[in-house]
């Protein structure tokens, strides 16, 4: 019964993120081009292509927490006790950085953007809201446990320090049409805007807070309960093999055991012939 909570939270988590990023990009490709004011948050609805509108889209870390939430969750509705190092690392990454998108647009970023449609907005809902919720709901209750080692601590920093790079790097590139001529997600990185120290000290900021989550999750799994787990084919293997060595060890030492146990017998034998035989010497 267990497991079977465990596959619905984690494949409600992965529909989730499907059809929020979906919403999401069915309301860019029918908006209208907007052009916001120097400052303001930037939206894929200013680029004019409906290709823009589209790969725009993927530049944002929200997309990014999604997609990678969606794909361990999704691996997790398949097999809830699922393990392995790499697999613990992305686990972890997608926890910390879901949760970094629902803490940073509810309390930096929401009224920020545009949101002209009931699909933007229930897209920008289920991405920022509903998908971290349920993705804590689902780690709370079901795990599956992480270990608390350097690997996944320093491990789950990869990602997030590729979106930085990669966020930094695509804003150098002209777009035309833009505010200023160049894109970026966020007005807190907004180089053309508020400069590189500025933006440079914000990811700082986000990235020393997103370390600090990590740590936090990865100590929290080390108290919290721990999920009963169906044995894996691997353990059934390794159990009936254990099984099978150890049967003929006791076949083994019974066999050893049989001519002992029949040379006890044929001396108790020649011992009762011999008392016997005194005995009739004794009466004659």
């Amino acid at each position: 019964m267990r497991e079977k909570a465990a596959r619905v939270i984690f494949a409600l988590t992965a529909v989730a993120v499907v059809v929020g990023i979906g919403m999401t990009l069915w309301s860019n490709i029918h908006t209208a081009t907007i052009i916001h004011e120097v400052g303001a948050a930037h939206d894929p609805t200013e680029f004019a292509s409906t290709a823009g509108k589209v790969i725009s889209e993927f530049f944002y870390f929200t997309i990014w927490s999604n997609v990678l939430i969606g794909v361990t969750s999704f691996m997790l509705a398949l097999k809830p006790n699922r393990d392995g190092k790499l697999f613990q690392v992305l686990r972890v990454t997608s926890l910390v950085m879901i949760f970094v998108t629902g803490i940073v647009f509810n309390t930096v970023l929401l009224g920020t953007f545009y949101l002209p449609n009931f699909f933007a907005q229930w897209g920008c809902n289920l991405e920022h809201m509903i998908v971290p919720l349920l993705a804590l709901a689902g780690w709370l209750l079901y795990g599956p446990r992480l270990t608390l080692n350097r690997r996944n601590l320093f491990g789950a920093l990869a990602i997030p320090a590729a979106w930085v790079v990669f966020t930094l790097i695509v804003g150098l590139i002209p777009v035309a049409g833009q505010v200023n001529d160049y894109f970026y997600p966020y007005p807190f990185v907004d180089v053309a805007v508020i400069g590189y120290g500025h933006a440079l000290l914000n990811m700082a900021l986000v990235l020393v807070m997103y370390f600090g989550i990590v740590a936090a999750v990865l100590g929290l799994d080390k108290v919290l309960p721990k999920q009963s787990q169906r044995p894996t084919q691997r353990d059934v293997v390794d159990a009936e093999t254990a099984e099978s060595d150890h049967v003929p060890a006791i076949r083994a030492t019974a066999t050893e055991t049989e001519p002992a146990a029949v040379g006890n017998a044929d001396t108790e034998t020649d011992a009762d012939t011999e008392g016997q035989r005194q005995r009739e010497a004794v009466l004659i």
